[in-house]
């Protein structure tokens, strides 16, 4: 290889690793000197200053800007990032959310965001990278009827620019459309001849273009058909040809002559493209001049009585032409007789193997009922046997020091049962049998919806309480799953509340962070081998009423009830989860309008007894991992409602 041709290859390589990249980096080149301040070394920069970086070699429709400033002895950081483009723009930046760990959010044409203080971060030891990934854009809908793209986009590539990514879809979408369109063409087709030409010629075209799909059966099956068509005319040629060389081969004797009219005739009606009837007056005229001669021979009786004696084989045109339509009609209804068969022998083909398939389908269908049903009811057994050692003996109280007394450090653990319903994106993937195209196929899509899981929760809580305020920090884990063994849900959460006021009624506020992990599927579907997958990060703040009583004057256990808003929003989304955006109203207390989702909690609770709780999002957003073009629906409901036991101990003296 040339030394030419050698840094064409590697530059194609490169372009190809860049362009191929979903993510950029861009570094800090400079770190600012220290001055010497009150005997210190340390650095005095008490204004926000651009840093000096590297250049964002992607990404080409933003503005990355970062800026430092001193905090104590360190340094701070936070990052700016300008939307150019003319759409909304989704970025996830490696030091975004709560202490730089890394978070997404979603910036309007012409808008910036990580400008405020509160963006600010510090950079470990060693540490001058800023990472950029899942870049997308969100179109509107007259954005998505202009350009025919969906709502969101996928991941966009490095180099990837707003014109050259809409560029794309049209591509794509016109080669759709291109393949839907040939699809049409051929079924308009009957089976005729010219027919199966054209549409062998339409599925070879599809080959080329649709990489997605087989269509080798049906060019094979096709191609069949033509050679069968192709060897009938060449078998058809050489009769012709052969009855061509045999009627040369013919002199001008009388049966020589009234053969060579039997063969023309034959000739005639197996060549439809190609008229003998001047052939065929030729050798009648030569009979009808022969006969002439045989009749001026009078002077020979026994020739004239032998002659009387042999039958009359002159037709007329009518009857000539009569034969010549009842032989091409003989030869077409054999033919038709042979297409029938064959379309009737494939047909019983395809049929079986419809009903086969059927029968299978049918089968599984029946098996997975009965597994399921198996699975619910062992399920619900399970449920039945742990509910039963959950809440044995609720309400029980073994000391009195573990009452409350009106100022006790509090430790608390609530457990049981809980249920949640969430929105989820399943990735879609079916492979089945469609007896219209008589063809296996696959298919891959994105479908909405809500799976249901039934999960045991530990909630670990400890605080101090007096009769005006108080507080506590918890933790909390839950697992669980669907009572068909088709999904699962994981998650933790930690926090802290804190409330004030008077003893019945107090003001509470509460802030929580976690992880939420779901996946889903549908192995009940004899069809479906696709799943659906989340993992993501939140955070979300609640604040409400909290209000306390006793019951009676004899009881030394009081009730709760919390009534509050819940602002949450997603921080963080793994493993490539999608979180579909919604546009709600303005936020309360976070500051990112297109990640926060309001929704409501609603919690009674009984000293040393219980805890019933019901928290919902109207409008909560879908999520999951997917790899098929879907559209935004505007959020699912998010409910969980759950019923624990309670232990308390209030460390009374």
């Amino acid at each position: 290889m040339s030394f030419k041709n050698l840094i064409i290859t590697l530059f194609l390589i490169t372009a190809f690793n860049v362009y191929g990249q979903q993510s950029a980096t861009i570094n800090i080149t400079h770190i600012p000197g220290k001055t010497l301040k009150d005997g210190k070394s340390v650095w005095d920069i008490p204004k926000w200053q651009q840093t000096s970086t590297s250049t964002l070699s992607c990404f080409s429709f933003l503005t990355i800007r970062v800026y430092e400033k001193s905090s104590g002895d360190e340094l701070i950081y936070k990052v700016e990032v300008i939307n150019n483009s003319p759409f909304l723009v989704d970025i996830t930046c490696s030091k975004w959310g709560l202490g730089g760990t890394g978070g997404s959010t979603t910036i309007r044409s012409g808008q910036s965001h990580g400008g405020g203080d509160f963006a600010a971060f510090k950079m470990k030891s060693g540490e001058r990278s800023i990472t950029f990934s899942s870049v997308n854009f969100f179109f509107s809908d007259n954005d998505r009827q202009e350009y025919g793209v969906s709502a969101m986009s996928e991941s966009l590539d490095c180099n990837e620019t707003v014109n050259s990514y809409i560029n794309r879809i049209q591509a794509e979408n016109k080669l759709k459309a291109d393949i839907e369109r040939i699809k049409n063409d051929i079924y308009s087709y009957g089976n005729t001849e010219a027919d199966l030409f054209k549409k062998l010629n339409l599925y070879r075209e599809l080959r080329k273009i649709d990489k997605n799909s087989n269509y080798a059966s049906k060019i094979a099956d096709l191609e069949e058909k033509v050679k069968d068509i192709e060897d009938e005319k060449k078998l058809i040629n050489e009769q012709i040809n052969s009855l061509k060389d045999e009627i040369q081969s013919l002199g001008t004797t009388k049966e020589d002559l009234l053969k060579k009219k039997s063969l023309l005739e034959k000739l005639s009606n197996l060549d439809v493209n190609n008229d003998y009837d001047g052939q065929v007056n030729d050798v009648n005229k030569a009979l009808t001049d022969l006969k002439s001669e045989e009749k001026s021979a009078e002077d020979d009786p026994e020739t004239e009585k032998a002659e009387e004696s042999k039958p009359v084989i002159k037709k007329s045109k009518l009857e000539q032409k009569k034969e010549k339509e009842a032989t091409k009609r003989e030869a077409e209804a054999r033919k038709e007789l042979k297409r029938k068969a064959d379309d009737a022998k494939k047909e019983e083909d395809k049929n079986k193997r419809v009903n086969e398939y059927l029968k299978r389908k049918e089968n599984q269908r029946q098996e997975n009922a009965a597994i399921a049903a198996a699975g619910a009811v062992a399920a619900a057994g399970f449920l039945y046997t742990i509910g039963g050692f959950i809440y044995a003996d609720m309400g029980m109280v073994n000391d009195p020091k573990q009452l409350y007394t009106g100022s006790n450090f509090h430790i608390k653990m609530n457990f049981g049962f809980t249920g949640t319903n969430y929105p989820l994106y399943f990735d879609s993937k079916t492979n089945g049998y469609d007896p219209i195209i008589d063809d296996y196929y696959s298919s891959e899509s994105v479908d909405n919806i809500s799976p249901i899981a039934i999960n045991l929760k530990l909630d670990l809580q400890m605080g101090y309480e007096t009769e005006y305020g108080g507080g506590y920090v918890f933790g909390v884990g839950e697992a669980g799953g669907s009572p068909l063994f088709d999904g699962s849900n994981l998650n933790y959460n930690y926090g802290a509340r804190i409330f004030a006021g008077w003893t019945w009624v107090k003001v509470f506020g509460e802030y929580q962070k976690g992880n939420r992990n779901y996946t889903a599927g549908k192995w009940y579907n004899e069809e479906e081998s696709g799943k659906g997958k989340s993992n993501f990060d939140f955070e979300n703040i609640k604040a409400g009423l909290k209000f306390s009583w006793y019951r009676n004057d004899r009881t030394a256990k009081r009730d709760h009830i919390y009534v509050g808003i819940v602002e949450e929003r997603v921080t963080k989304s793994q493993n490539e989860t999608y979180v579909e955006r919604l546009e709600v109203e303005e936020p309360y207390f976070f500051s990112d309008e297109f990640q926060i989702y309001h929704g409501y909690r609603l919690e009674w609770s009984h000293d040393h007894t219980s805890q019933l709780f019901v928290e919902v999002f109207p409008r909560y957003p879908h999520t999951g991992v997917i790899t098929a073009p879907r559209d935004d629906v505007n959020g699912g409901l998010f409910i969980q409602v759950g019923f624990l036991r309670s232990l308390d101990d209030f460390f009374s003296k």
